[in-house]
C-alpha cells in the first residue's frame, strides 16, 4: 500500500476554541510550502490542528485548516 498523503500537525493549547487569524492563516500556508519545497514531496498535504476545545468560526479557519481534532476525540 503506498501512502499518498501527509497530515502537518500543529498542536495548540487554549482554554477556549482556538481562533485562526490571518497572520496565523499565512503562518500555517507558509510552513505548508516550506515543507512541500524541502521534502520535494509530491503528495498531497492537509493541515492538521489539534486543539483542546476545538476552533473558533472565523473566516480563515476553512482556508487555513484541512482537519481538527480536539481532545475529546482523544481521550
Amino acid at each position: 500500500m503506498t501512502i499518498r498523503s501527509i497530515n502537518l500537525c500543529e498542536m495548540k493549547f487554549c482554554e477556549a476554541e482556538f481562533a485562526i487569524d490571518k497572520a496565523y492563516a499565512r503562518s500555517l500556508a507558509n510552513k505548508r510550502e516550506t515543507f512541500r519545497r524541502l521534502t520535494g514531496t509530491s503528495k498531497s498535504l492537509f493541515t492538521t490542528l489539534v486543539t483542546t476545545h476545538g476552533l473558533a468560526s472565523t473566516r480563515h479557519r476553512d482556508v487555513a485548516v484541512d482537519v481538527s481534532v480536539d481532545m475529546n476525540a482523544l481521550f
